[in-house]
């Protein structure tokens, strides 16, 4: 459901009564938590915008008229939804739960299939290691499986899976060192 007028009015005047605070000097510690909360709402505000660009796109698939019109409007704002989806998939390879269900030879072995854009066999990697992962398989996150979406070019596609796997390998770093620290001691 699009933001009513009543939901774009309330971030409006929390916009302008902000702006009019940083401006005039008096901005302070509760008006940083509004400004926090005001991003939190506009992000939410975002996700659902993508999320329903998603949804038009699988549901038009049998329309070419309308998925031609959808792609156009991807495209048009197809880099700031690829960048904050980036940023988001790349704090999700960096959690411990999931960089461990990847080796780093599948880690390496998905990389080089994203670069030559094996959708497929990436998604088959990545559902395979997750399932085999340790004696209780860790749950595919469902983020990442929105990656996959025919939405996303095959430039775009890398993009996101690459800023993945570039969460996971720094996780799978941090926890190197951490062993060696360790084991020197």
């Amino acid at each position: 459901m699009p933001a009513t007028t009543q939901e774009t009015q309330k971030i409006n005047d929390l916009l302008r009564n902000l702006e009019k605070k940083i401006v005039d000097g008096r901005f302070q510690e509760k008006d940083w938590e509004e400004l926090k909360n005001l991003y939190r709402e506009l992000e939410d505000l975002w996700e659902r915008a993508l999320s329903f660009l998603e949804l038009a796109a699988d549901v038009a698939q049998n329309d070419p008229e309308l998925h031609r019109k959808i792609e156009a409007l991807r495209r048009e704002r197809s880099r700031e939804i690829v960048s904050v989806f980036a940023e988001r998939l790349r704090w999700l390879g960096r959690d411990p739960k999931v960089a461990n269900a990847l080796s780093s030879t599948s880690l390496y072995r998905l990389m080089e299939l994203t670069r030559l854009g094996k959708r497929d066999q990436v998604f088959y990697a990545l559902l395979r290691a997750y399932a085999a992962s340790s004696n209780t398989p860790v749950e595919f996150p469902s983020e990442l499986a929105r990656a996959f979406k025919p939405i996303y070019s095959q430039e775009d596609f890398s993009i996101l899976l690459l800023s993945f796997l570039a969460g996971v390998q720094q996780r799978q770093s941090q926890e190197s060192k951490q062993d060696t620290q360790q084991t020197e001691e």
